[in-house]
């Protein structure tokens, strides 16, 4: 038993790279947990500005989750969130495999409070 608890420690520190991900001014969100991270990103003008990312979600109980951008200064960067395949309906990708049962449902995403293409 000793030796999966060590296993689990492992992987649960490997878990933010997983969750959030970074290339220059792209900020990738790919898994839902309830989490938080700091990046750095460089503003027009070329300061470095560092941007708390934290996620509030009880997922996947419940269908809400809540990404909060915290910037210190003003900055423009693109933040990008992956949109799970069973979300969408798909099972697997390709068209092998298919739920047996399909929800109706939809993902919306909302910015400031109002709805975003």
């Amino acid at each position: 038993m000793r030796l999966l608890s060590a296993e689990y420690g492992a992987i649960f520190q490997l878990l933010p790279g997983y969750i959030y991900a970074k290339r220059e001014n792209t900020v990738y969100v790919n898994l839902f947990a309830t989490s938080e991270t700091t990046v750095k990103n460089v503003n027009s003008i070329g300061q470095t500005v560092p941007v708390t990312i934290s996620q509030n979600a009880n997922f996947p109980w419940e269908g809400i989750v809540t990404i909060h951008v915290t910037p210190e200064k003003p900055n423009t960067f693109q933040l990008n969130i992956r949109i799970p395949g069973w979300a969408r309906g798909d099972a697997f990708p390709g068209d092998l495999y298919s739920f047996a049962f399909r929800e109706a449902g939809s993902v919306s995403i909302r910015l400031n409070g109002k709805a975003f293409p």
